[in-house]
């Protein structure tokens, strides 16, 4: 044995309330219909193939045979290139490997991406302006969002008070309210030590850690916050990537992260009601734990999403919103 078994954890965020949650199941009713599903890796998971090897057991405590019975079903496209691009450079050439290799053995009818563009000679991103300038654009606001969690939390403030400076900060910086960042904030800045329910507490604190990752020097700043982005975005894109209608069913993401998972309970987009646009759904908030509903902090938090969602809107355009990010990054290291 290695250690205390892991699991990888299945969810899709783009969901009617009512939606069937087992992968496996989705797949089967996807191949059906003659679609796919898109399987998303979080980096923890493609971290594990080159820990595991060819051991079975080590398979098994690692949690991959678990994915292994789930690439089985048909209906299955999976997507690792966004996980080992965020892996660090010298990690990427064996953990490739173990990975092909692992396809190989377990998965011989595996489908990539249909636009997948990643290869194991591609450059790992350091930090967020090691993203192409096009990703740059379309992620700036989210990693602004990120940095200005990191501001925040660093403060002595009150957790409703730092709630409050966080989302005026993101309405004056970005010209909007980011619902899904603004519940990230909700659990981050609430005091979980006054919780008396451990289930909750234990619940609470998966999600503050993994929205709170080191922040202390340059170099953990900076990957803090891309690490953090990449998080909201796995959680976002599942609006956006879908290859084609006529091919894919839905987006899932796999993930041994506990923190992430327990965030997705908090949440869905909800495809039955679409923005204007037609593009994204709409962001509803879930409540898992009755002290969400009870506890004066969150009500008191949920009011001040109500009345930041209808806040005036404004657009801001990629030059000056780059000049933000570099402004706060500045400022945050300044303060290191």
């Amino acid at each position: 044995m290695i250690g205390q078994a892991v699991a990888t954890c299945y969810f899709k965020p783009v969901r009617r309330l009512q939606d069937e949650t087992d992968i496996a199941t989705s797949a089967r009713a996807a191949a059906f219909r003659g679609k796919r599903i898109n399987l998303c890796l979080d980096l923890n998971v493609a971290a594990r193939f080159n820990q595991a090897g060819s051991d079975p057991v080590k398979l098994k405590d690692l949690g991959l045979f678990d994915l292994a019975e789930v690439l089985a079903n048909p209906g299955i496209i999976l997507n690792p290139g966004l996980a080992f691009r965020e892996m660090e450079e010298r990690f990427v050439e064996n953990d490739w490997r173990a990975f092909s290799e692992y396809l190989t053995t377990f998965a011989p009818e595996y489908q990539d991406t249909p636009d997948a563009t990643w290869d194991p000679s591609g450059s790992p991103m350091k930090n967020f302006w090691d993203l192409p300038k096009t990703a740059q654009a379309v992620h700036l606001p989210s990693y602004i969002s990120q940095l200005l969690l990191i501001s925040w939390r660093k403060t002595d403030a009150a957790p409703l008070r730092q709630l409050e400076g966080y989302l005026s900060d993101v309405l004056r910086y970005l010209g909007q309210f980011q619902p899904l960042e603004a519940r990230i904030a909700q659990f981050l800045f609430y005091d979980r030590m006054r919780a008396r329910n451990e289930d909750w507490k234990a619940f609470c604190g998966e999600i503050r850690t993994n929205f709170s990752k080191p922040a202390g020097s340059k170099r953990t700043l900076l990957k803090a916050a891309l690490n953090q982005m990449l998080d909201t975005y796995l959680l976002r894109a599942a609006q956006s990537m879908h290859y084609g209608q006529k091919q894919e069913a839905d987006f899932w993401i796999a993930t041994q992260d506990t923190g992430l998972a327990y965030f997705a309970k908090t949440f869905f987009y909800d495809e039955a009601h679409l923005s204007p646009s037609g593009l994204f759904s709409t962001f509803e908030r879930l409540m898992p734990f009755a002290e969400m509903t009870t506890e004066q902090y969150w009500l008191d938090a949920e009011a001040l999403f109500d009345n930041f969602s209808e806040a005036p809107k404004w657009q801001i355009s990629d030059e000056e919103l780059a000049s933000l990010a570099k402004e706060i990054e500045a400022k945050l290291l300044e303060r290191l």
